[in-house]
């Protein structure tokens, strides 16, 4: 299994991926010289603290759908991009070995898109310090935590677990209708779930709701179910993704 990540990391290097995961990870460095250089478009009311502008700017990456898509597409790739490719031919030997080829590929995109958490956190975290914190908008108190700051983290902790869950989905699609149809799947799936939010009798139910709503609860029992909902659900794409591999014939 570890081979088969190392490998896909590899892969990905190759293919420019992790230059392509800096440069989206280095959002922030726009609003840090906004703020510094007083820029009119970067308009900040009031302070803001370390903790609130690298968990903005990943909500902020997460409204925009970048995240999604890119990941959606990766996760495309690196199954249905090499079905289509005759590139997977090279990799298979076994049943069992498809079983492990798929989660192992999955595992890398799982990596890839933690990699861009953290990536988004230190950069943020660099930017702010560099460029915010000795401004007026800016503070020094970079480790003063209060309430709010938790609800923050867990939200944008809940936006990792979601692209998880959406590169599932376009992973197993993959299989079976390639890597463009498959991005596409994702975007509806990604908008299905934002109109699902309107639905205020239904939407703590929905899937990424802690993500989506603007005014989600984040009380500890919504908290647990949705994170778990995520989890299982990804789970089971992925095992469903495995079954599918494993009975097609190449």
């Amino acid at each position: 299994m570890s081979n088969i990540i190392k490998v896909e990391l590899y892969k990905m290097y190759k293919r420019k991926v992790f230059v392509a995961l800096l440069i989206l990870s280095s959002f922030s460095l726009l609003y840090s010289l906004g703020v510094f250089f007083e820029w009119e478009f970067v308009e900040i009311s009031g302070r803001i603290d370390l903790i609130t502008f690298y968990t903005v700017m990943w909500s902020l990456l997460m409204m925009l759908g970048i995240p999604m898509i890119m990941f959606s597409f990766y996760a495309a790739s690196i199954l249905g991009g090499e079905i289509q490719e005759g590139q997977i031919l090279l990799e298979l030997s076994s049943a069992k070995l498809r079983k492990k080829l798929v989660v192992g590929k999955f595992m890398a995109i799982v990596l890839l898109i933690g990699l861009c958490y953290v990536l988004n956190f230190l950069l943020s975290s660099l930017f702010y310090v560099l460029f915010i914190s000795g401004t007026k908008v800016g503070s020094t108190a970079f480790f003063f935590l209060q309430s709010y700051h938790f609800v923050l983290i867990m939200k944008s902790l809940s936006g990792f677990l979601l692209l998880v869950f959406l590169a599932a989905l376009s992973f197993v699609f993959s299989i079976r209708f390639g890597v463009f149809r498959s991005v596409i799947f994702g975007l509806v799936i990604y908008m299905g779930l934002k109109v699902l939010m309107y639905l205020p009798t239904i939407n703590r139910w929905i899937p990424g709701f802690l993500v989506l709503y603007d005014q989600a609860d984040f009380s500890a029992g919504v908290m647990l179910y949705q994170s778990g909902l995520l989890l299982v659900l990804t789970v089971a794409v992925i095992l469903y993704a495995a079954e599918i591999f494993r009975r097609m014939d190449f």
